[in-house]
């Protein structure tokens, strides 16, 4: 049965700032009743709810911008969503009953932010309010979803998005309860948050986990962004790469989590041929943040059982059909390079750029031309929908 916000519902809590582009308010209806919204920071009249859930005393509505109601089914349930004015202040009040309907959904408070998260402990961000096809951004093995801050406060006003830490990364750190397969984790993801498909945009390890979600559930992804490639897409252990494993190897034998930071940060942020002195320093700093958390999930995990896919994606890349897009820094390693040229040869729809001022994490580096990039790669899978 449906539920609905009662009009006079009053703002009882102060906002919050989840920290891209929304800030949470707590409201309590007449009956007593707690609701929570996202709301978006430059809107002071409007409330719109797409997403709610159930969490035991509370009904959570997650909102982003559009003016229609619309009504939207996939694998978690029926979605109504609705536009309420409302005042941001603690003391004001919801103006107008909004009706919904809402999928099973959970989530875990971190840092003073309420975080989504799969059933089995995924932490995500999911924006969905412009009817159009997500885009999922999935982060490079140095790093967790924060990585993807520039392009997410750049779109959030024009696209549909969503982007999650994978398991041992960032806020997802709960051990697998059997063998270790980001690409599950993915899947069960847009499950759950009711992503029928979406545009995948992979970095690195990233992008070699959208390749494989491409070939498990291909009806389920519009395209692939690939910048740069990386993980189960490496094929060849180039000298590059061969003295950044050892020297990483070297560190994490003697429980040197510093020393490991450090090899993984001149190996892929500053790549070949340049100092830290020509990369700019709040890169440097981020990156240096999300490894390190990686490592300590990690070292606090100990073994852990992988999945193998059998057979690898690189001898699938024929099947892949979906348009796919490359892009390759210039001081980016080899076995980078050797990888974007193999896919390229392969896939049958594909285009490749390259940035000869980039190394391995191009949307960090250049993120405003990264997101121009992005949104013209959109535009040409949706041509009849402006994303600019």
């Amino acid at each position: 049965m449906p539920e609905s916000v009662a009009a006079g519902a009053e703002i009882i809590e102060s906002p919050v700032d989840q920290g891209y582009g929304v800030r949470e308010y707590g409201a309590r209806d007449p009956e007593g009743q707690l609701w929570f919204f996202h709301a978006p920071l430059d809107r002071d009249d409007l409330v719109v709810l797409d997403r709610a859930a159930v969490s035991q005393n509370s009904r959570h509505l997650r909102a982003s911008r559009t003016a229609p109601a619309r009504s939207q089914t996939g694998n978690t349930g029926s979605i109504v969503t609705a536009v309420t004015a409302t005042s941001r202040a603690v003391g004001g009040c919801v103006t107008q009953s909004v009706v919904v309907r809402w999928p099973a959904f959970t989530r875990k408070r971190v840092d003073g932010r309420f975080v989504p998260i799969t059933s089995s402990d995924i932490a995500y961000d999911c924006l969905l309010a412009h009817r159009a096809v997500p885009v999922l951004f999935i982060h490079a093995g140095i790093a967790d979803r924060r990585m993807w801050d520039p392009q997410w406060t750049a779109l959030t006003n024009t696209c549909d998005l969503a982007r999650l830490d994978l398991r041992g990364f960032g806020e997802s750190d709960r051990p697998p309860a059997g063998p270790l397969s980001h690409v599950d984790d993915v899947i069960a993801m847009m499950d759950h948050a009711g992503l029928e498909k979406a545009h995948l945009v992979g970095a690195s390890l990233g992008s070699g986990v959208a390749i494989e979600v491409a070939l498990t559930v291909p009806s389920r992804v519009a395209s692939l962004f690939l910048g740069p490639p990386g993980g189960s897409l490496i094929a060849t252990r180039t000298d590059d790469l061969k003295a950044f494993a050892e020297e990483e190897d070297a560190a994490l034998n003697t429980a040197d989590l510093d020393a490991a930071v450090e090899a993984n940060v001149r190996a892929w942020v500053l790549g070949t041929g340049r100092s830290e002195a020509e990369v700019d320093a709040g890169v440097v700093a981020a990156v240096r943040r999300m490894q390190r958390r990686a490592f300590e999930i990690e070292d606090a995990w100990g073994d852990v059982q992988r999945a193998e896919r059998t057979p690898a994606a690189l001898e699938q890349l024929k099947e892949i059909t979906q348009p796919t897009l490359i892009l390759v820094g210039g001081f980016d390693l080899d076995a980078t390079k050797d990888a974007a040229q193999r896919l390229s040869a392969e896939i049958r729809h594909v285009k490749r750029n390259d940035w000869p001022d980039a190394a391995h994490l191009p949307n960090l580096e250049h993120p405003e031309r990264f997101t121009d990039l992005l949104r013209g790669w959109l535009a040409e899978q949706t041509p009849s929908r402006t994303t600019s």
